[in-house]
């Protein structure tokens, strides 16, 4: 298993928050950004290298993960 990181920054409504925790891969983070904050864009970290930066975003009334 690998040490991950969330990193949700503040917006006008909600401070910064950051969630470590272990995961078998990158896949099991997502699950856990969405119970976290399913509408915050956050990076994720894997140790100390960046993974990927994730937003929530919302198309035509679908709601997706969009991944950089």
């Amino acid at each position: 298993m690998a040490y991950y990181s969330l990193i949700f920054a503040a917006d006008a409504d909600r401070e910064s928050k950051t969630v470590n925790f272990n995961a078998p891969d990158a896949s099991e983070a997502l699950l856990i950004a969405h119970k976290e904050a399913s509408d915050r864009s956050a990076e994720l970290w894997r140790n100390d290298e960046l993974v990927c930066s994730i937003r929530r975003t919302h198309v035509a009334g679908d709601h997706f993960w969009q991944i950089h």
